[in-house]
């Protein structure tokens, strides 16, 4: 009965970030809309899907929605094994002819790159927005962005801690070691 209670309250969870995911989708069509002109992302650009590592909320949602077996059933990638990313390849491991192999269920991160994303400072009385050198380049140096068609990471990465920590919360008896922060996206590959 407790394992089924525990599958359930995980699966709460996960719910929960797809619900997420699918606002940050949302607001990423309304970014994209809004600066069609100048977000030049497209099928095969690839210059920032570099290896990344992700929160394991994340991890365990995007292995579960791609069909691969229970966290009950293989063991914790062990960071021993030289699983680590590869620190040499400089591609993320699931980019094959600069396309994303898993590309419906690739993390937030990958979701929001390319997009103007609004950092504020650690005050929150002065903000930044970052964007991909390959977009905006018609725009001078002085271009005001709309701080309403832009990510706030902050704000989307806070979501994703609390997530983060339900789920870790929940998974004390699962096989997560404790201690681990996050998981290199490429660990999905080992199961």
């Amino acid at each position: 009965m407790e394992l089924m209670q525990q599958k359930f309250m995980t699966d709460d969870i996960f719910k929960m970030y797809y619900e997420l995911r699918d606002e940050t989708d949302e607001r990423a069509e309304l970014i994209l809309s809004y600066y069609r002109d100048d977000i030049t992302c497209a099928a095969k650009c690839s210059s920032c899907c570099i290896p990344i590592s992700i929160f394991p909320v994340e991890f365990y949602a995007i292995k579960n929605e791609l069909g691969i077996a229970s966290s009950a059933d293989k063991a914790y990638p062990d960071a021993d094994t030289g699983a680590i990313v590869n620190k040499s390849d400089e591609n993320c491991f699931f980019l094959k002819n600069s396309l994303c192999t898993i590309y419906r269920s690739r993390p937030l991160i990958c979701r929001t790159q390319g997009l103007p994303l609004l950092y504020f400072s650690d005050d929150l009385q002065e903000y930044t927005i970052a964007v991909c050198g390959k977009n905006f380049t018609r725009q001078d140096n002085d271009f005001d962005f709309d701080t309403d068609y832009a990510i706030d990471l902050d704000r989307l990465n806070s979501s994703l801690f609390k997530l983060n920590t339900l789920f870790l919360n929940r998974k004390k008896q699962g096989n997560i070691p404790a201690g681990v922060e996050r998981i290199p996206v490429e660990f999905l590959s080992a199961f």
